[in-house]
């Protein structure tokens, strides 16, 4: 191209270089983005190595709860029953995960927050971080917002001996990330779940790691909660009591709280208020909604277990806590159900569950 004022020679070109400026933007983090809609998602971590290797990043401003805990009258920390709401949804991470909102007409949803104290978000991996919608939700009606931490089966086993075999050290630093995670995500606490046996060394770490997560908890999360789930007892057997007892107590001295399995019987919660003394509060009497196995209540009698709680118990009675949830939709309320019964004309046909809604503003 000839320059004005400027004659090209024969045999000459002239070269013009032009700077073409293009974008290729990073694959989005499968983690923190839905493959198939990219929106953003609530995640969780699905082995040690994620949760030692975790650190805040950008995405993850998606994930934190903006709403803080409201207060409660009375509060959590007085000497009264309580309920716990232990959400256990087909694995967790449905339309829930969504942090945006879900279009999903028929979501789970739970409308009862006046009726409970203490929500658990929980799945099966590692470590379970609460989805924000429901952090939020739980917070406006001052429910406090429980994590997961579970361990299952051999890996479940090679993972503890990991982090409890050795010295302090190690289940130390597991037991910081915990906190972190707690605090940059603006949730409450955690259910420790060990669905597996330890070895001596292991179970004999055990006690230590709750009590240091419990004080870092404490020092870093006001009004955050650590507790135990019945499973393992203290010799390092996966031995579920279905009640607080000498071989397990070890475990509930050393946090804030002890939730029972849910095959108990009447005697088994007479005992417990021997067991526990002045800290009966701080015992959550586990209730399969599904009613599976040998169990006090469940299905449509769930509403009945409260009563067992006083059979021939004498002083203050331990409290409840439903390991699942599940209301009845009718066809006058298709939309007040949350893990449900499908009916016809009020006669139960058959069960199955519905997804949670996490952007669902739920009445006081």
């Amino acid at each position: 191209r000839r320059r004005p004022g400027r004659s090209i020679r024969d045999g000459e070109e002239e070269t013009v270089f032009r700077e073409v400026v293009s974008f290729s933007p990073d694959p989005l983090p499968v983690r923190y983005y839905d493959k198939d809609t990219t929106k953003p998602i609530s995640f969780y971590l699905s082995s040690l190595e994620e949760l030692l290797a975790w650190k805040p990043r950008l995405e993850d401003g998606f994930n934190v709860a903006l709403e803080p805990l409201a207060c409660r009258q009375p509060p959590l920390s007085s000497q009264r029953p309580r309920t716990l709401l232990c959400h256990d949804m087909m694995g967790g991470y449905l339309d829930d995960r969504f942090i945006q909102g879900s279009v999903v007409q028929t979501p789970y949803a739970f409308y009862h927050w006046q009726c409970i104290d203490v929500f658990v978000y929980f799945s099966h991996h590692t470590v379970t971080i609460p989805p924000v919608g429901w952090t939020n939700t739980a917070h406006r009606h001052g429910v406090c917002v429980l994590g997961t931490f579970i361990t299952e089966w051999n890996e479940g086993g090679r993972l503890c001996e990991a982090f409890l075999a050795g010295d302090e050290r190690s289940y130390q630093a597991v037991a910081d990330r915990l906190v972190q995670i707690t605090q940059f995500f603006r949730f409450d606490g955690w259910l420790i779940n060990i669905e597996n046996s330890l070895s001596l060394a292991a179970v004999g770490n055990m006690p230590p790691f709750l009590r240091y997560l419990t004080t870092q908890l404490h020092r870093q999360v006001p009004g955050g909660l650590v507790l135990w789930y019945d499973s393992v007892v203290q010799s390092g057997q996966l031995k579920w009591q279905d009640e607080l007892n000498q071989h397990n107590r070890v475990f509930f001295d050393s946090c804030d709280g002890f939730f029972t399995n849910y095959n108990w019987r009447e005697e088994h919660l007479e005992r417990m208020l021997g067991q526990a003394g002045e800290r009966r509060a701080d015992v959550y009497v586990g209730v399969d909604v599904f009613a599976r196995g040998n169990v006090v209540g469940g299905r449509f009698d769930t509403d009945k277990v409260g009563g067992g709680f006083r059979p021939r118990a004498s002083g203050p009675v331990p409290p409840l806590g439903p390991h699942f949830l599940m209301d009845l939709p009718f066809p006058s309320a298709p939309q007040r159900n949350d893990s449900s019964c499908s009916s016809q004309s009020g006669d139960p046909v058959a069960l199955r569950n519905r997804c949670p809604a996490p952007a669902k503003l739920c009445p006081p």
